[in-house]
């Protein structure tokens, strides 16, 4: 029988890991993508105006401050090594005898002077900022980068988004990662959709770091999470027939299409029908074990 090119694969994870996925609203950390700026055409409309986070506003600020203090230090570093090679000119180290003080008059002024400056300052090393304002300078540079803006013409608030890509239940705002996506961003709104089916949901991508949700935007448009009429809202009251599930199915129900999606976009291999027929029928025992880990993984996560 001759053999027949057929794109399949095995379901290698179990529905409750899709479960698990959909009731996860923590994204994790992980480092940054650096997006490449696309060229602006020539006489088009004027660039939208930023809007700065506000964990932009606090790195700067935090930022600037470190920087003012860094050199405030420097100069008392600078001021006391000045005062110290004078004190060595004037031979201060020595010069005592029995009870009497045999040095020059200025050694006394020169020691408290030095003794004050550094009380001033706490010894405090200038390169013990350094880690932290390099951490800074990252923070400021993805926060900034990612603000929202407005478009003049339209009114529209946009965002630029970010590396990992998220789904967002419009109905309260609330989200999930989505990670190792089969087609990448460009099927990143249909496996949304297909993991919350119960209702409306879209692709956002965000950045890492505090505040990232404030810079997400979606995935087609950038328009900014932050327009959302309900954004935010999962944090603040709980929405009644918000839900990605439907009412009237199970978990593994609900995620047939997902799980056919991860099936039908993971790599070919070679099989003849009769092996392809087989193959598409698990065993009655597996597909309930399949089933019943995902029903026990939502019930533990209502």
């Amino acid at each position: 029988m001759p053999s027949t090119r057929l794109r399949f694969r095995p379901l290698r994870r179990p529905l409750a890991i899709l479960a698990l996925w959909l009731g996860a609203t923590v994204a994790a950390h992980a480092q940054d993508q650096i997006q490449t700026p696309v060229p602006a055409a020539e006489n088009s409309a004027p660039a939208p105006s930023r809007l700065p986070s506000a964990a932009c506003l606090r790195y700067r600020s935090e930022l600037a401050s470190l920087s003012n203090g860094a050199s405030t230090v420097r100069a008392l570093q600078s001021e006391i090594g000045r005062l110290e090679a004078y004190h060595r000119s004037l031979n201060c180290e020595g010069g005592t005898f029995l009870f009497f003080d045999t040095r020059p008059p200025q050694c006394g002024a020169v020691e408290q002077r030095i003794r004050a400056l550094n009380a001033t300052y706490g010894g405090a090393a200038i390169d013990d900022t350094g880690a932290r304002r390099r951490q800074l300078q990252g923070l400021v540079a993805s926060s900034c980068a990612d603000s929202a803006r407005v478009d003049p013409a339209t009114g529209e608030t946009h965002a630029r988004g970010g590396a990992q890509v998220i789904c967002v239940r419009t109905c309260d705002g609330a989200y999930f990662p989505m990670r190792n996506l089969p087609e990448g961003r460009t099927g990143a709104d249909e496996m949304c959709q297909a993991l919350c089916p119960g209702t409306e949901a879209a692709a956002y991508s965000m950045p890492y770091g505090d505040d990232a949700l404030k810079s997400a935007a979606t995935v087609k448009g950038s328009k900014a999470y932050v327009s959302l009429a309900n954004a935010f809202k999962f944090r603040k009251a709980f929405v009644p027939n918000c839900s990605c599930k439907p009412a009237d199915k199970t978990w593994a129900q609900s995620l047939t299409k997902a799980e056919s999606m991860l099936v039908r976009h993971k790599g070919d291999i070679f099989v003849t029908p009769m092996q392809a027929e087989a193959l598409s029928r698990p065993s009655p025992k597996v597909r309930l074990t399949l089933v019943g880990r995902a029903d026990r993984t939502a019930a533990v996560l209502a």
